[in-house]
């Protein structure tokens, strides 16, 4: 398998492919992103390339249907490697033999911009909004019957790369857009559909910062106003569940939630984005159990409907708000449901956060003693991948923790490095309760507490204040 360490980082864009790998001439390339990611010639599926991030990067160009910037490109998928531009032009390497033509090129790159410029590739989402972007009652039915069974399949499904963490909002604004739309059409509601579709090019190009992921999911739940209620329902409490993630308008987040609930209610309906975002909207006031409570029931409905991965983030946060309430046992189960949901939906799923909790578990339920060898090494591993996978959120989380365990044990040292790395990867992704917990914890593991009377001021979760008040104590 190559390595960062052995792949060809000197070789330049414009290395022509090799012959036999070469697309036929003739050949008019279809690339699916609803269902798995595949590319298909008039010979049959071709083979992409084996890593995940190189894949990432062709279904983002055809998704989008624009150029890009390579800077842009690189904090998109490789905003971790030391030489992320050297990452960038391997992969194009890798694409090149799937998507050129010897008459000419479908990859078009130069010093500065990269984009998927070819009138013979057909994008199977540029093909529906093409579709769908007429007037409801011109539209035969069988048009229709075409355009809900190509929306039948996830978006991107399997492609999931949470340790990318822009790619990975961007990803799931689309796939969540994607899913709305097919209710649309099912219940009838054609036009609204058409005019979602025509938000999605935004959508797509939004989501390279938090800044971007706020504003596109505002403008999905706008693109569901004139929809039936399950619709609206579903897209109401998706939009708040991720404001809530990302912590961002929370105070909008909250009002979209609500009508959420009376929607919901009045229809007798189950939504697990629902119970998510109550979940995290009870665990941001501190109620763990009500937090507890809720993110459980999304779990059993998302269960219920084989839907993995919405399982398997709903068992992340639960894990995790049972760490918070201090119960081990469930948290080391929770981390091992974790993993198994993972190993099933295969890779990109974020296991090593699991993994980590389940290792601070371990060092909890013995605190202020030491961690066991396995636990520190377990521990030691878990932070490892997440750094690799460039999880900044998840490792922001689990350092914060280190740091408050190391503190516990009277490791001030070991605490300040933990709380200043963790600073630096919550400042990255804008997650303000890690900022402000990795800010107490250095404070107290320098006995500067003096400090932290403003930072109380400002508007914490339950959990951040908790901590800063712990910081403060005499």
């Amino acid at each position: 398998m190559e390595t960062p360490a052995t792949r060809p980082h000197d070789v330049r864009d414009a290395t022509p492919a090799p012959a036999a790998a070469a697309v036929p001439e003739a050949a008019l390339l279809r690339i699916r992103l609803l269902g798995e990611l595949r590319v298909d010639a008039a010979t049959g599926p071709l083979p992409l390339p084996a890593s995940r991030r190189t894949r990432a990067l062709l279904a983002y160009l055809a998704a989008t249907g624009c150029a890009h910037t390579r800077s842009a490109l690189c904090d998109l998928l490789w905003d971790g490697p030391d030489d992320p531009r050297a990452e960038l032009r391997w992969s194009l390497t890798k694409l090149r033999p799937v998507v050129d033509r010897p008459d000419r090129r479908g990859l078009q790159a130069d010093r500065e911009q990269v984009a998927l410029c070819d009138a013979a590739i057909e994008v199977d989402i540029a093909a529906l909004r093409g579709l769908l972007g007429v007037r409801a009652e011109t539209l035969a039915t069988a048009a229709l019957e075409q355009a809900s069974g190509a929306l039948a399949g996830e978006f991107l499904a399997g492609l999931e790369l949470p340790g990318c963490h822009r790619f990975h909002q961007w990803c799931m604004a689309e796939r969540e857009t994607w899913a709305a739309l097919r209710v649309a059409l099912l219940a009838g509601e054609q036009a609204a559909a058409a005019n979602a579709l025509h938000m999605l090019s935004w959508l797509a190009q939004q989501c390279n910062d938090i800044g971007g992921t706020r504003e596109a999911t505002l403008r999905a739940e706008l693109m569901s106003r004139g929809g039936d209620d399950t619709a609206r329902c579903l897209q109401l409490a998706n939009t708040g569940r991720c404001l809530m993630e990302v912590e961002s308008d929370l105070p909008k987040a909250r009002e979209l939630v609500a009508s959420a609930v009376e929607l919901a209610q009045a229809q007798s309906l189950q939504v697990i984005e629902l119970e998510w975002a109550r979940g995290l909207i009870a665990r941001w006031d501190g109620d763990w159990d009500g937090a507890q409570r809720l993110v459980r029931a999304a779990v059993s409905i998302a269960r219920a409907r084989q839907d993995r991965w919405r399982e398997f983030e709903c068992l992340i946060w639960l894990a995790t708000i049972e760490f918070e309430r201090g119960r081990w046992d469930e948290v080391r189960q929770l981390g091992a449901e974790v993993t198994q949901v993972a190993a099933r939906v295969g890779g990109g799923l974020n296991a090593p956060f699991g993994e980590a909790l389940r290792a601070l578990a371990a060092w909890g339920a013995v605190a202020p003693g030491e961690p066991g060898p396995a636990s520190r090494a377990a521990l030691d591993a878990s932070l490892g991948h997440l750094r690799t996978l460039d999880d900044k959120a998840h490792l922001a989380y689990v350092l914060n923790q280190v740091a408050a365990l190391e503190l516990g044990a009277g490791h001030a040292e070991a605490a300040a490095a933990a709380a200043d790395e963790a600073l630096r990867a919550a400042s990255a992704v804008r997650r303000s309760t890690e900022i402000a917990t990795a800010k107490a914890l250095l404070a107290r593991a320098h006995g500067a507490t003096g400090e932290l009377a403003q930072l109380a001021q400002g508007e914490l979760s339950a959990r951040a204040r908790r901590v800063v008040v712990a910081a403060a104590a005499p």
